[in-house]
């Protein structure tokens, strides 16, 4: 089964990945360099801010088929 995906939903999930493994670098160097203040802020903040785009980005997904449980939409 292929579905099809848009180039939107493709270049937002990269967005998601980049931003993701921004947070991801930015914790490991708090962890490594002992200096919390800069990076494990930027860190969360960043997690934050992609956890938010994901959780919008499937809100607006979930009910596009209409009477439809393969979308987890509920009819």
């Amino acid at each position: 089964m292929k579905k099809n995906v848009s180039a939107a939903m493709v270049a937002i999930c990269v967005v998601i990945g980049l931003i993701g493994a921004g947070a991801i670098t930015c914790i490991i160097l708090s962890m490594v360099t002992g200096k919390v203040t800069p990076y494990l802020a930027m860190g969360l903040g960043l997690g934050a801010i992609g956890n938010a785009i994901g959780l919008v980005v499937n809100m607006k997904k979930k009910g596009q088929n209409n009477g439809s449980g393969k979308d987890g939409s509920i009819s």
